[in-house]
């Protein structure tokens, strides 16, 4: 008669205990922003400080960087283009319109000077960031383009530390329509 009594009771906990642990694991993933490529969920997923995969110093550069482009009359469309999307997201994610001139991998060939220069000169885009983790596989024509017609602005101008030389790399690419277009 005594487990009659408590089986329902019984039921009801293990149906609780069957829907809110599974949903507190997976609610995890609202910690940080991730990707649905690599989910990640529970104790010990990584998205790092602030959220966005950056940590310490580098998200503080990433803000700065951030106020530099905002304060010097971004593209309209674009605030940031990076090489890669993996170097877009922390703008994106920190509220930067920003995108992609190689795709994914940084190597796509989707985006060629001429394309660039066609942002540039209708206002679209200005500021292109080279630099990253997939910087090392060689960009495409637009990243060429770049490195050839754009301004690379010191990383004192947008307020990092002088000494910085590994990561993002800033670019002005205002008024240099013509020679991006001869890529």
């Amino acid at each position: 008669i005594a487990a009659r009594r408590y089986a329902s009771v019984a039921m009801a906990a293990a149906f609780l205990l069957l829907l809110v642990v599974p949903t507190g694991y997976a609610s995890s993933t609202w910690l940080a922003p991730v990707e649905g490529t690599f989910p990640a969920a529970g104790p010990t997923q990584d998205a790092g400080v602030g959220g966005v995969g950056i940590a310490g110093a580098g998200l503080a550069r990433v803000h700065k960087l951030i106020a530099y482009v905002r304060a010097h009359r971004p593209g309209t469309r674009w605030a940031i283009l990076t090489d890669a999307s993996v170097t877009a997201a922390p703008f994106w994610l920190l509220g930067l319109p920003s995108g992609s001139l190689a795709g994914y991998s940084g190597t796509d060939t989707a985006v060629d000077g001429r394309a660039l220069a066609r942002l540039v000169a209708r206002g679209e885009a200005r500021y292109v960031v080279l630099g990253g983790e997939f910087s090392r596989r060689g960009g495409n024509r637009a990243t060429a383009a770049v490195l050839r017609a754009c301004e690379a602005l010191p990383p004192a101008v947008w307020g990092a530390p002088p000494s910085y030389v590994h990561g993002l790399v800033l670019f002005d690419c205002a008024r240099a329509e013509a020679e991006l277009a001869r890529e």
